[in-house]
């Protein structure tokens, strides 16, 4: 006995919306584990010069517009896990929706579950993952090769919506270049790298030695009762707090 419509849309939104989040957790711990190397690297290259520099900064560039990338994959699969929720809540709606093949028009539904259809359509072409082409397959013999088709070409271009234009943005990856830039000044800010020499931070860097200056007896005092644990625990706590820092400045200029 075949499934019911129901049961079907109901079980491909469900394990569709398990996986997006499993897979976005698991892109941005890796991303976060990446930075640390990104930014310890740029602090080796400053200070050198000529076509050695060149090299080394081509090929951070390249390492940080792959995590703008994937901070846009991770963006896309928290979108969609959202648009899953959404969809399961109107699941009456989607099961309502006709396609009328002799006039290729749709009927039922309302607009709210419409586009999100066609924003699922859209992301099949950039999201390789199995529960979400067959999901995506299931929309699509719901509303016919031609939505499908216009969803593909025209989402996010014929839209009013910021976001829509924005998701678009992340999925054809047109703010790549301009994000790698972007990423690449908040890590030398974060870190305070003055990566071509210009002479940046040296006010912060002379206050901290002069603040330094003044209490060496105190921190002389404390340095010797504090054991190698508790350093330990200091630098990885700063680590972290750098580190929360630039996603947070990363996630606001992606709001540019």
């Amino acid at each position: 006995m075949p499934l019911s419509e129901e049961i079907l849309f109901k079980t491909a939104l469900k394990m569709t919306s398990s996986k997006l989040r499993f897979k976005a957790d698991k892109t941005r711990t890796l991303n976060k584990m990446a930075l640390g190397s990104v930014s310890k690297d740029l602090k080796g290259l400053a200070g050198t010069k000529g076509p050695k520099f060149d090299r080394g900064l081509l090929l951070i560039k390249i390492r940080i517009s792959k995590l703008v990338n994937d901070d846009n994959t991770a963006d896309i699969y928290e979108i969609l896990v959202v648009d899953c929720e959404l969809m399961l809540s109107k699941l009456n709606r989607l099961l309502s929706v006709r396609h009328d093949r002799k006039n290729e028009e749709i009927q039922g539904g309302d607009e709210t579950v419409n586009k999100l259809a066609r924003k699922m359509m859209f992301a099949s072409n950039y999201v390789n993952i199995k529960e979400f082409k067959k999901l995506v397959t299931l929309l699509i013999n719901k509303y016919g090769k031609l939505y499908y088709e216009g969803a593909v070409q025209n989402y996010g271009l014929d839209e009013t919506s910021k976001a829509d234009e924005d998701f678009r943005k992340k999925c054809t990856e047109d703010n790549v270049d301009e994000l790698t830039e972007m990423y690449l000044k908040e890590f030398c800010d974060t870190y305070k790298i003055d990566l071509y020499g210009e002479g940046l931070y040296r006010d912060e860097s002379n206050s901290s030695d002069d603040d330094s200056d003044g209490d060496i007896a105190e921190k002389e005092d404390e340095n010797k009762s504090v054991n190698g644990n508790d350093k330990k625990e200091k630098d990885q706590s700063k680590k972290g707090d750098d580190m929360d820092d630039l996603k947070k400045r990363f996630e606001a200029l992606k709001r540019i």
